[in-house]
C-alpha cells in the first residue's frame, strides 16, 4: 500500500513563538497546559504544533517517540551521523506552552549505547544547563560540555534530553528517561547510511521492568519516495529525520512523500540474538513496575499486532538482563529519490518499549544535495 504524506520545513531558532492552534484542535485528544499562570514545558517527539500527546501525556501507541525533531548535534559526517572520537555539540529545543516563564529550567543531556528500550541507569551524562524559557516560546539550549562519541559501534549512540522546572509543581517531570509517557523528554535513535554501503551494529534490548518477562523484536520496513526538487534547499539531517517520522506514520504538511510498506519482504536485513548480558548496577533503582505495562496495554487494547510489522524474534529476560542484538543492513539499489527505512522495535505484547531506525539514503540524491550546497557556498 502506498500513502501520500508531506513535510513542513522548520528551522531552529533561539526563541520562537508557536501557535496554539494544535491544542485547540483537540487532535488525538491532545494533552494541553492548564489555564493558570504557570510554566508548562515539553520537548516534541514529532514535528507538530503542540505536544501531539494523548491526554494522559503518552505518545499514541504506534507512533515513533524516539525521533525527536528537537535534538540537534554538530559536526556530523556527510550523512548526518556523529563521528566517533570528535567533539560534538548537542542542542535541544525546549518549549514552554504555559502562561508563565519557566524560570530555572534544568536541561539534562545524556547519551546511551545503542539501545531499543531506555533504562536510566544505563545512560551516560554529558552535561546540564539552567535556563529560563519564556511563556509561549521555545528556546534552543546548548549543552555546555561537548560529547565525544566512542568508537564502539562507530560512534552510533542514542541521545536523550530531559527538562524540569520547579514552577511546574505536580505537572513537572514524573517519569525520567521515559519519552513514551512524559512530555519533558526527547529521544533520538537514528542512523543513516548511503544505499551503496552496508551498516552493522550491536544494539541492546534491555529488560526495563522489575520482573522477568518475554519480549519480541518486530520489524517495519518502508520505502519512502521524496521528490528531490522539494527538498534541495534542506539540510540532509532535516530530510532523513522527516523521512523517519513519516515512515512511522507521522503526518507532516507541505512536502509530499509516497510511502510503501515493505515489511513482508526480507530484503537481506540481518538480525541475530547474540548473548544476554547484565545491565549496570545503577539501573536497578530505575526499573519500571507492572503498573506501567498495564497502563500502556490499556492504550494499546484496540491495536493489532501487525500494526508493528512482522515479528522477527522473541526472547525472555530476567530482571537486570539485556539481550545483545546484532543488526546488519545490506546495500540496496534505490534509484534517485527513494529512501529505505527499517524500524526495529522492542515490544512487550502490544506495548512499544523502544526502537532503532535505520535509513538508507539514495546515493544520487546525496550527490545532488552536496553539489547544491557547494554551489550555494560559492555564491555567497
Amino acid at each position: 500500500m502506498t500513502r501520500i504524506h508531506s513535510f513542513r520545513e522548520e528551522r531552529p531558532a533561539n526563541a520562537r513563538q508557536f501557535s496554539k492552534r494544535g491544542r485547540e484542535s483537540g487532535r488525538h485528544g491532545e494533552q494541553e497546559p492548564p489555564p493558570i499562570y504557570s510554566p508548562w514545558l515539553y520537548i516534541r517527539y514529532e514535528d507538530s504544533v503542540g505536544t501531539g500527546r494523548l491526554l494522559d501525556g503518552s505518545v499514541p501507541t504506534t507512533k515513533p517517540f524516539y525521533l525527536s525533531p528537537d535534538i540537534f548535534f554538530s559536526p556530523t559526517d556527510a550523512l548526518g551521523n556523529p563521528v566517533a572520537g570528535t567533539d560534538v555539540t548537542v542542542r535541544a529545543r525546549v518549549f514552554n506552552g504555559g502562561l508563565a516563564p519557566a524560570v530555572a529550567t534544568f536541561v539534562e543531556f545524556y547519551w546511551f549505547d545503542p539501545s531499543f528500550a531506555i533504562v536510566a541507569g544505563n545512560g551516560n551524562f554529558i552535561g546540564s544547563k539552567l535556563v529560563t524559557v519564556p511563556a509561549g516560546l521555545s528556546l534552543d539550549v546548548t549543552c555546555p560540555k561537548v560529547w565525544t562519541p566512542t568508537f564502539v559501534n562507530g560512534g552510533h549512540e542514542c541521545l536523550v534530553v530531559q527538562c524540569s522546572c520547579p514552577g511546574e509543581g505536580t505537572s513537572g517531570l514524573q517519569f525520567p528517561f521515559q519519552a513514551a509517557i512524559d512530555r519533558h523528554i526527547g529521544q533520538r535513535n537514528l542512523n543513516v547510511s548511503d544505499s551503496n554501503s552496508d551498516m552493522s551494529m550491536v544494539i541492546a534490548a534491555p529488560n526495563p521492568f522489575d520482573f522477568p518477562i518475554e519480549f519480541q523484536l518486530r520489524l517495519v520496513t518502508t520505502l519512502v519516495n521524496v521528490h528531490a526538487r522539494q527538498i534541495q534547499d534542506l539540510d540532509l539531517s532535516d530530510i532523513v529525520l522527516a523521512v523517519g517520522q513519516i515512515a512511522g506514520g507521522v503526518e507532516l504538511p507541505m512536502f509530499q512523500f509516497e510511502v510503501t510498506d515493505l515489511s513482508d519482504r526480507s530484503l537481506g536485513l540481518g538480525i541475530e540474538l547474540l548473548k544476554t548480558s547484565p545491565m549496570k548496577p545503577a539501573a536497578k533503582k530505575h526499573l519500571l513496575g507492572e503498573r506501567f505495562l498495564s497502563d500502556r496495554n490499556v492504550l494499546a487494547a484496540d491495536v493489532r499486532a501487525d500494526a508493528f510489522g512482522r515479528m522477527i524474534s522473541q526472547f525472555r529476560l530476567g530482571t537486570m538482563d539485556a539481550m545483545q542484538v546484532g543488526v546488519k543492513v545490506p546495500p540496496i539499489p534505490l534509484g534517485d529519490e527513494n529512501f529505505m527505512v527499517h524500524r526495529i522495535m522492542q515490544m512487550a505484547g502490544t506495548v512499544q518499549l523502544g526502537a532503532y531506525t535505520f535509513i538508507s539514503a539514495p546515493v544520487a540524491l546525496l550527490d545532488r544535495l552536496s553539489r547544491a550546497r557547494s554551489g550555494r557556498s560559492k555564491n555567497r
